[in-house]
């Protein structure tokens, strides 16, 4: 005899094992899971809005539907691409290897029927603003990235040089 869960249970578990919850979660809040890798759930084209994002509560929110981690706060201040850069490196959040997120990653949280286009809910007061990407417009040239304006959903370009965008870093 086997037992079969209901998807939402299904997604649930999955989302609190694969975003860090269960096995070497003291539950505590310490970041006890820095090791823990979000990944993406075996129901992902499946699982409802209400279950894609998980808050792992330490500042990081895992996407059980792509397996990115995102950080879930951004300062609402500006910042070049030299240091949307230098700050996703220096990021003082559980894991490793945080990034300017490409445009694919970031275009992933968009949420076109929503204003600010992304899950508010995930991430609570969210800048309904330009955020840098990691693209280059045009891979020969290095002057010029893609940005996604979370205002209305929709993609860009800016240059680099005297440009101020927000960064949310991604791993």
């Amino acid at each position: 005899m086997s037992l079969r869960f209901p998807k939402s249970i299904t997604t649930v578990l999955l989302a609190t094992i694969a975003c860090g919850g269960g096995a070497g979660d003291d539950g505590s809040g310490t970041g006890t899971n820095d090791g823990m890798e979000c990944l993406k759930s075996a129901d992902a084209d499946e699982t409802p809005a209400a279950d894609r994002f998980v808050d792992n509560q330490d500042g990081t929110v895992c996407d059980t539907m792509t397996g990115f981690t995102w950080q879930q706060l951004v300062l609402d201040t500006p910042s070049t691409w030299d240091e949307a850069n230098e700050h996703c490196e220096e990021l003082e959040l559980p894991g490793n290897n945080w990034h300017v997120p490409t445009f694919d990653e970031l275009d992933s949280i968009v949420q076109d029927e929503l204003r600010p286009a992304i899950d508010s809910t995930a991430f609570p007061d969210a800048p309904g603003k330009p955020f840098w990407t990691s693209t280059p417009f045009d891979p020969e040239a290095d002057d010029e990235v893609y940005a996604i304006d979370f205002g209305d959903g929709s993609g860009g370009t800016s240059l680099k040089e005297n440009r101020m965008l927000l960064v949310r870093c991604a791993r």
